[in-house]
């Protein structure tokens, strides 16, 4: 048992502390951190770890990093950690980093191009060893200066076009289409397809086209309307000037699908009866609401799961491959429509 006098622990425990303990080279220390056991025979490295544990020795991450060229850190920059779906996907990551080694720094852009740059920036001063975006720009030239710095870089939820890195998206389009087939085998004849302002406009572009193309191939009239998350008036609008069966809403997202939901009871129109109500994201709450939303569930859980993976295998194995991975959503019928 090594004892250590108290004195010592008030300054700065070093390697050379720790080597002088155990009566051993600097050298030795530092394969004993990096993991080279196999150069260290078995009672030098239960000394190494007696004397580590009871010095308190912290090693120097930053130093180590420099040396290695690996930091273990994995930088995640997300559009907007507000929503539940964000806490899912983060979830999703962190469990897959716990267990291999590495720590996520997780920056949130407000949904502000400005912002995002700044916390790119910040991310590669850190030395991160891969980039996690969920970008919120379109062009990929908004992002020329991550090729530049060639770190490794998968996005998640989105994709920028050209498509010159890997990405983790759900299926929006067939998801959508999926969907579509089905409120026309309810017969529906309009569909509303809701919108709002500020939100990811190429995901939103997907779910409107797979809707689209079941509505272009039949007798159903699809509708574009987009709003202010406070503000229905164009959606009051388009019901106003409806007659005939009750139409059915598709909501591009969970929060905007929510947020309508709240305004149809306020106005006291009546779902199903008066209007249908359908679309993204569906949660927990689908089941809680009466009547029961019928919804396209994601899975941002796994998601995570599967980008944390991509960009690990990208950092591991230095590949190139730009890898586009689609995770498919579920549909849950209920009584909203």
């Amino acid at each position: 048992m090594i004892e250590i006098e108290k004195s010592s622990l008030m300054t700065k425990v070093t390697i050379t502390d720790v080597a002088n303990e155990v009566g051993i080279s600097k050298t030795t220390v530092s394969r004993y951190l990096n993991g080279q056991y196999n150069r260290i025979n078995i009672n030098t490295q239960h000394a190494i770890q007696e004397a580590i544990d009871a010095l308190g020795y912290v090693p120097n991450q930053q130093a180590r990093s420099l040396k290695l060229k690996e930091s273990h850190l994995i930088g995640l920059v997300i559009a907007d950690m507000a929503n539940t779906y964000s806490s899912h996907l983060i979830s999703g990551i962190q469990n897959v980093f716990r267990q291999q080694g590495y720590s996520l720094m997780i920056f949130d852009s407000a949904n502000i191009v400005e912002q995002e740059k700044h916390a790119l920036n910040q991310l590669l001063a850190a030395n991160v060893d891969g980039l996690i975006l969920q970008p919120l720009v379109k062009n990929s030239d908004q992002y020329q200066f991550l090729s530049e710095r060639n770190v490794p870089v998968v996005l998640v939820d989105r994709q920028t076009e050209p498509q010159i890195w890997p990405s983790v998206t759900s299926d929006n389009f067939n998801a959508s289409k999926n969907m579509a087939k089905i409120l026309l085998d309810k017969q529906y004849k309009q569909v509303i397809f809701l919108d709002s302002h500020g939100e990811n406009p190429w995901t939103n572009q997907l779910r409107y086209d797979g809707i689209a193309s079941i509505t272009s191939r039949s007798d159903m009239d699809l509708t574009y309307v987009q709003v202010e998350m406070a503000d229905f008036t164009p959606l009051a609008a388009v019901l106003d000037a409806h007659h005939g069966p009750a139409p059915v809403i598709f909501a591009a997202n969970g929060e905007l699908l929510l947020k309508c939901l709240s305004w149809l009871k306020s106005q006291q129109i009546a779902v199903p009866t008066d209007v249908a109500v359908t679309g993204y994201d569906d949660s927990t709450l689908g089941d809680l609401i009466t009547p029961g939303i019928t919804g396209v569930v994601q899975n941002p859980q796994v998601l995570g799961e599967t980008t944390a993976n991509s960009i690990l295998n990208h950092i591991k194995q230095k590949s190139k491959i730009v890898d586009q991975i689609e995770i498919p959503s579920q549909i849950i019928e209920r009584a909203s429509c």
